[in-house]
């Protein structure tokens, strides 16, 4: 017993404190009723006095009895709840924080890719040729990060997913059949269009601004694992 009350002390302490107020309230309440007039005296009776004094007990007894074994069941509850929680965060830190890596880098990359020629006149073929790779190869993996995501909690499962939107929508960018292409000077027939120079460079600010919102939703995921940790942290003390 007394292992359990230093190891549960701010619960112990806090339910005393709300016993004590009920009792003096209850006190309060009965010094009402004594005061009331009934329409008969039963101060001069001692058999109705020990009756309504039993009575009062009882109603005393078994709201405090009753409300002490509630707050214990309440109490076991909560403490079971946090020992599940507890030992659940772990799995989904470490998924959070390995997806939110994975994300980093797939952003990081088209980052590095998404670049314009020195003289501003194209996006270059090889940049166009690895954006579509790495988007190609972002796609396959689209469903295993899904699931993984979801392990975590839906706040995190839901940046993911806003991800891979902005994702699709490279790919729609990237793939369009209305894209312009530059080509050399001295190759200006189609015939020769695979000697082209580069695309035009609304492709890269197209690209840019679905990047932006990646960079808000990857700034959202930093958020939901530092949370996990805070959360971490709470449970573990």
């Amino acid at each position: 017993m007394r292992d359990y009350l230093i190891k549960n002390k701010r619960f112990v302490l806090k339910y005393s404190v709300y016993i004590i107020i009920f009792v003096f309230i209850a006190a309060i309440v009965v010094n009402l009723i004594a005061k009331t007039d009934l329409g008969f005296n039963v101060s001069q009776n001692s058999t109705w006095i020990s009756f309504y004094a039993t009575i009062i007990a009882a109603i005393f007894g078994g709201v405090i009895s009753g409300g002490l074994t509630l707050l214990g069941v309440i109490h076991t509850i909560n403490s079971q709840d946090k020992k599940e929680r507890r030992n659940q965060l772990p799995k989904k830190m470490m998924e959070a924080e390995k997806l939110n890596g994975l994300m980093l880098d797939i952003l990081k990359s088209y980052e590095v890719h998404n670049q314009l020629d020195e003289s501003k006149a194209f996006i270059p073929k090889r940049s166009v040729n690895r954006i579509r790779e790495l988007t190609s190869s972002c796609m396959e993996f689209k469903q295993k990060y899904l699931e993984d995501a979801a392990k975590v909690n839906f706040e995190f499962y839901d940046c993911v997913y806003s991800m891979f939107e902005r994702i699709i929508r490279i790919d729609r960018i990237i793939n369009s059949d209305k894209i312009y292409i530059y080509v050399d000077e001295e190759y200006q027939d189609a015939e020769f269009i695979h000697d082209y120079k580069g695309y035009d460079p609304s492709i890269y600010e197209n690209i840019e601004n679905e990047l932006k919102v990646m960079r808000r939703f990857k700034t959202d995921l930093n958020s939901e694992v530092l949370k996990l940790r805070d959360e971490y942290i709470d449970l573990s003390n």
